[in-house]
């Protein structure tokens, strides 16, 4: 549980839990945390609300189905950060800029 209430430009923290084997992860309701768990808007929540921190703990304690199913989702959020993901979409954009570079230094 990562109950932020800002400043975060990325969710980091969570994929990094999640990568762990954290069973769930939930978050507060910022920019960043909403941009890794946008799949699952039901695990974010207003961090600046207790009593709504204190019903979204609830239910993933009382709830061991939902906690499993959660789990096998955020596994797959993982997977989409993976370096064999995402490393040869960064070795593509800089391909793609290093070709502008070298055409605009032809003209």
């Amino acid at each position: 549980m990562f109950p932020s209430t800002g400043g975060e430009s990325f969710g980091i923290v969570l994929i990094e839990a999640m990568a762990a084997g954290s069973k769930v992860v939930i978050g507060g309701s910022n920019r960043g945390y909403s941009s890794v768990l946008s799949a699952q808007p039901y695990l974010l929540f207003d961090p600046t609300d207790q009593q709504a921190f204190v019903e979204q703990l609830e239910l993933f304690i009382n709830d061991s189905k939902l906690r499993d199913r959660m789990s096998t989702l955020q596994q797959k959020t993982v997977e989409q950060y993976d370096i064999t993901e995402i490393g040869p979409k960064i070795v593509k954009i800089y391909k793609q800029a290093l070709d502008i570079r070298s055409q605009s230094e032809i003209i």
